[in-house]
């Protein structure tokens, strides 16, 4: 199968280009790193100008776009505005110019993001039932932008008037991979450097899928033909943050620290500019379909999968 990977440069995008390449398929990267060297075949892509890399796509069994993200980071309400409107411009992009060609992908998979969902406490958010984030009792005005960005562009994408394609929205949790820059680095700094207490009261859900399970899940959905819309990828082994944290901070023999007033810990935070949706918002949700359609997580223990990481970074120095 040929396989194109929009914003395939970054995290999920190399995931998923391994995943391709050790079953035998082709691939091809667009980024706009000019410098940049990975896995597959690279092509310069900047989502403004399609004359330059729309032939790509023509014909293309697989179409990954991974072009608007997750934003971990603090952002005044001033930049909120310009940030969203950034991030979907090159989904924008995308579905202006996918009805030129005339043999579109067979499959487009839209990277999407669990924050679409509200914050959550009680039962956990499915794709059927699960309410979408913004404004909700007990939330704060940052985390909505966590789920403006993906509300938007998975709108803009099921919008399209498009025959023939297959669409795919992935609202993808933290997925815990040992690299210095992903998620499990990141938590682990706030949560075992910044911050040594309880985030709140504790009750937050932290919802995660490890990189072979995110990998193994992407696979599955493109060789399950009846597989359309959006799709939950995260484990079903969710935590409290009071435990998930606590995981780490044993693995790390960290002792627990006291528990700062909620002004305090938004002032760490901002601090570090880390946004304290990271560890606050409760990210209850379900895998609902993804279980329904036959799926088997590899990887469903926090503690087993938060040593490995811990162990492979370590070995990496």
């Amino acid at each position: 199968m040929r396989a194109v990977i929009a914003g395939g440069s970054g995290l999920l995008g190399q995931l998923v280009a391994a995943a391709l390449l050790e079953r035998g398929d082709e691939v091809t990267i667009l980024t706009r790193r000019k410098t940049w060297r990975g896995l597959g075949r690279v092509v310069l892509w900047n989502p403004a100008e399609p004359d330059s890399w729309l032939p790509e796509l023509e014909g293309a069994d697989l179409f990954f776009d991974f072009a608007s993200g997750r934003i971990p980071r603090f952002h005044a309400p001033a930049e909120r505005a310009g940030l969203i409107a950034e991030r979907v411009a090159a989904t924008a992009a995308i579905c202006g110019a996918m009805p030129r060609l005339s043999r579109p992908p067979r499959v487009w998979f839209h990277g999407s993001s669990a924050d679409i969902y509200a914050h959550n406490l009680g039962l956990p958010a499915g794709e059927t039932l699960g309410l979408f984030g913004g404004g909700e009792p007990g939330s704060s005005p940052s985390w909505d932008l966590g789920a403006d960005v993906p509300y938007a562009s998975e709108r803009l994408v099921n919008e399209l008037q498009l025959a023939g394609v297959r669409r795919i929205a992935l609202r993808t949790a933290f997925v815990m991979e040992p690299s210095a820059t992903g998620y499990y680095a990141l938590l682990r700094r706030i949560g075992c450097e910044l911050y040594r207490g309880d985030f709140g009261d504790g009750r937050a859900q932290v919802s995660w899928i490890s990189a072979r399970d995110f990998a193994r899940a992407v696979l599955f959905l493109a060789d399950h033909a009846e597989a359309s819309g959006p799709f939950n990828l995260v484990s079903p082994g969710g935590l409290a943050s009071a435990d998930f944290f606590g995981v780490m901070r044993a693995l790390d023999g960290v002792q627990p620290g006291y528990t700062l007033k909620p002004w305090m810990f938004e002032l760490a935070c901002r601090w570090k500019r880390y946004d304290t949706g990271l560890v606050l918002k409760s990210r209850k949700v379900a895998p609902e379909r993804l279980t329904e359609l036959g799926f088997t997580f590899s990887d469903r223990e926090w503690s087993l999968v938060a040593a490995a990481l811990r162990d492979a970074m370590a070995a990496r120095g």
